[in-house]
Parts: C-alpha cells; sequence; structure tokens
C-alpha cells in the first residue's frame, strides 16, 4: 500500500473515531441534561401538590376549629339539642366540594349528631380520632369510610366548653 494511502487511511479513521466519541459525548450530556430537567419538572410538580395539599388541610383545619365554637355543636353536646347541629351539618355539606361526612360526638364517644343516620356508639371509625382529638385539632391518614366508601381524610377538633372537654366535631374529605 503506498504512504498516501496509509496517511489518508489513517487521518480518515482519526476523523470517524473523533466523530464517533464527539456523537457519544453529545448523547451523553444531552441524556443527563433530559434527566435533570425532567426530575426537576417532577420534584417541582411534586412539591406543588404537596403545598397545594397542605392548603387545603390549613383551610380544613381552621373550618373545622370554628365548627367547635358554632352554637349549634355546643348545643348538640351540652343539651342534647341535635336540630340545629344537624342543619348547620347538612348546610356544610351541600356547599362544601371536600366534606363528604360531619360528625359531632359528645364526651364519651357517642355520635349525637352527624351528617349520616348512624347515631349511637361508633367504635369502627372514631376511636383513633376520638383519642388523638381529645388534646387538639388532629388529622388522621387516607383511610375508607366506613360510611361513604371512599378515600376520606379526617380531621377533628375537640368542642370546649368553659375550658373543659365537652365533645367532638370530625369531618371528613373527600381524598379522591
Amino acid at each position: 500500500m503506498k504512504i498516501q494511502t496509509k496517511i489518508s487511511s489513517i487521518v480518515f479513521t482519526v476523523i470517524l473515531i473523533t466523530c464517533a466519541a464527539t456523537i457519544t459525548i453529545s448523547a451523553l450530556v444531552s441524556r443527563n441534561m433530559i434527566e435533570t430537567e425532567v426530575f426537576n419538572h417532577l420534584e417541582d410538580v411534586a412539591a406543588s401538590r404537596a403545598h397545594t395539599i397542605e392548603t387545603l388541610l390549613n383551610e380544613e383545619m381552621e373550618l373545622v376549629k370554628v365548627l367547635t365554637t358554632d352554637q349549634a355543636f355546643v348545643e348538640a353536646v351540652t343539651t342534647q339539642n341535635v336540630a340545629p347541629a344537624n342543619q348547620r351539618i347538612k348546610t356544610l355539606i351541600s356547599i362544601s366540594d371536600y366534606i363528604s361526612r360531619v360528625r359531632v360526638l359528645d364526651k364519651h364517644g357517642n355520635v349525637v349528631a352527624s351528617s349520616h343516620q348512624h347515631l349511637g356508639i361508633d367504635t369502627a371509625g372514631n376511636a383513633e380520632i376520638f383519642a388523638h382529638g381529645k388534646e387538639g385539632v388532629y388529622i388522621r391518614d387516607i383511610h375508607t369510610s366506613m360510611m361513604t366508601d371512599t378515600k376520606v381524610i379526617s380531621i377533628s377538633a375537640p368542642i370546649l366548653v368553659d375550658g373543659e372537654f365537652a365533645g367532638m366535631v370530625i369531618t371528613n374529605l373527600e381524598a379522591e
């Protein structure tokens, strides 16, 4: 083989190897950049959704705190006059997009007013909420509601009369 042909072959091979290396490096860099951008986007979306959920839960916590001072609910646990409480519950559920169930418990854990017809002792769903909710506002993890058979988050807060625990308001928020 002639020297000129060998030199041309070597130059062509070097150029070919350089191009292949450049394309491979460019592809790896591009792939890493895309992965980083996708990760950052997903992280931002997750943070945004977490903030939205936190805001919703804070708003609903404040609503439950307000409900514990509502005269209709205080009367329901102190005087057993539940008609105003039931009317207030119906109104609340009709205007709320998220609330699926509201119930008022007396200091013994008995349901005295509810958006559903179940009254009396509710051992199935309220035991954990009742135990934690006596101290202050309590948010239970997502669970399946026994009444509506949907995924809900329960928020409870104590009803205090003269600084003493008199009962509790529990709301279920639709999680889906």
